[in-house]
């Protein structure tokens, strides 16, 4: 190129720069960005250095770029975030869980920092879990997590829950014991007459103890065996309400035991067959059957009564009350024998049998001395038991006799009677 035409080149590119008004942009020259208002969010490159508004070092004082804390830095977004239980008790735990996660527009990493309000005021609590036990009643919870990318806090993700308001405990019941004079025999009962009630839609369970004279028994439930209890003792039923929450006032129940009660005699009811292991002079004939023995008939003269030949035993005279009607036979009476005192019961056992076949021993007496009578007389030895099974078929078993006498080789039972404990009603 010849100088002619070099000249005339830079003439031109001065005079297209002077047309433009922009000679002070030569790079490396002219105004500082920033250095006016607006310079730093107008999106142009004002000093011609290749560096836009907040990108440039002229930029980092200016207000434009104060909230990123440096140069070109854009805070992460708000995360999102739950509290769990959504619907808590009072003093339950609570967690703060990030749901999602805050993203941060220049792809830098994130973490975030977790603190607690109750009721618009600030806490302690820097974690995301408040510990079980700080919550109360019907308190307004807010988890705050913030996330930062290490130049810059992000804006507030947030999640509230309340708690539920205070308990009401469930009111007293009313209850009895039944029966309202228990006999020795019979068990107890407590009977919830008037429920509990809640004002808060709880459900109800109902907690039972039991006091003897004051003391705990350490039994529960609503009932108390028969086996537990003595004449005289005052038991004493305690019923706690509870919602689950809370207990309720109790309500308690006295009652005294009397002595044993039981029902009337069982042997003569409808349907009943008797039977024995043998019988003097014939069981098919009507002298000295085991009818006779449960005939209510407490006369000696004639033929009242139930008696065999005795050549050392065993002998057994049965009743049988039919099928479905097993009874639990806890009380009975002897009659002895007439005539003789030799052929008088001593030894015997009450047994029980579902069949007839196989028999459970109920009670065992031995040298018993039951009363002898003779002509008229009238005088029945009576028996307790604890046993409470329930059986279709009873006998007595009989494995010696009073002996001694003349006639000992007999032995004979004037009248059985057989009783169950008292009904509860």
């Amino acid at each position: 190129m010849n100088l002619t035409r070099a000249l005339a080149l830079w003439l031109t590119t001065l005079a297209a720069l002077a047309c433009d008004g922009d000679i002070s942009k030569r790079p490396g020259e002219g105004p500082i960005e920033g250095d006016e208002a607006g310079e730093c969010s107008d999106g142009d490159d004002n000093d011609n250095n290749g560096q836009i508004d907040c990108d440039d070092a002229g930029c980092a004082a200016s207000p434009d770029c104060s909230d990123t804390g440096t140069s070109g830095n854009s805070p992460p977004s708000a995360p999102t975030v739950a509290i769990t239980p959504s619907d808590p008790e009072a003093g339950e735990a609570l967690t703060c869980t990030v749901v999602t996660t805050a993203i941060d527009p220049d792809g830098d990493s994130v973490t975030h920092s977790f603190s607690w309000e109750v009721d618009g005021a600030g806490t302690s609590v820097d974690s995301d879990t408040v510990p079980i036990g700080q919550t109360g009643p019907s308190e307004t919870w807010t988890c705050v997590v913030v996330a930062d990318d290490g130049q810059a806090d992000g804006p507030p993700g947030a999640d509230s829950v309340t708690t539920a308001p205070p308990n009401t405990p469930p009111t007293a019941p009313v209850v009895a014991i039944v029966p309202e004079s228990p006999a020795v025999n019979q068990p107890l009962r407590c009977d919830v007459l008037e429920p509990s009630t809640d004002a808060d839609g709880d459900t109800i369970t109902m907690e039972m103890a039991w006091l003897r004279d004051g003391a705990e028994t350490g039994l529960t439930g609503d009932t108390v065996d028969r086996l537990e209890t003595a004449e005289a003792e005052t038991w004493t039923c305690i019923a706690t309400p509870t919602d689950g929450i809370d207990p309720g006032e109790p309500a308690t129940d006295d009652a005294t035991i009397t002595e044993a009660q039981y029902s009337g005699d069982i042997t003569g009811l409808g349907g009943t067959v008797h039977t024995a292991s043998s019988c003097f002079l014939g069981c098919d004939e009507s002298t000295y059957h085991a009818p006779n023995a449960f005939d209510d008939n407490r006369g000696t003269s004639g033929y009242s009564t139930w008696h065999t030949t005795w050549t050392g035993g065993p002998e057994w005279i049965a009743i049988d009350f039919g099928e479905g009607n097993d009874k639990t036979v806890t009380r009975y009476g002897l009659m002895g024998a007439s005539f003789h005192e030799g052929y008088r019961v001593r030894d015997f056992s009450l047994q029980g049998s579902h069949d007839g076949e196989a028999w459970v021993t109920v009670d065992s007496v031995t040298d018993a001395s039951l009363v002898f009578v003779m002509y008229g007389g009238e005088a029945m030895t009576y028996y307790e038991h604890a046993h409470t099974d329930a059986y279709r078929h009873w006998r007595y078993l009989i494995t010696d006799n009073e002996g001694g006498q003349s006639h000992a080789n007999e032995v004979g039972i004037v009248e059985i009677e057989m009783f169950e404990d008292a009904p509860v009603e």
